[in-house]
């Protein structure tokens, strides 16, 4: 507005030149901010998300016939009859 009032004005056109830097400067500045805090924000949930899956459990893992060497199913069931690799009873 300055500009058209009074087109010599150096001093003027001088400020607008600094003001205008200094909204580029700030708008880079905010561009920088929320450009990491976002990135942070996506690492903190694949973290928080290999946490979660590390955490779900094998289910069969945990089931002692699945697990249990042949010795201790003898014991827990003894009517169970153990086969070899030669399908012969033990």
């Amino acid at each position: 507005m300055v500009q058209q009032l009074d087109a010599a004005n150096k001093a003027a056109q001088n400020q607008i030149i600094l003001v205008k830097q200094k909204l580029k400067e700030a708008n880079e500045k905010e561009k920088k901010i929320y450009a990491n805090m976002f990135t942070k924000f996506a690492n903190a949930d694949k973290q928080r998300e290999e946490s979660e899956r590390n955490q779900d459990t094998d289910v069969l893992s945990s089931c002692g016939e699945w697990n249990a060497p042949e010795d201790s199913m003898k014991n827990v069931h003894p009517n169970i009859v153990m086969l070899d690799n030669g399908d012969e009873a033990k």
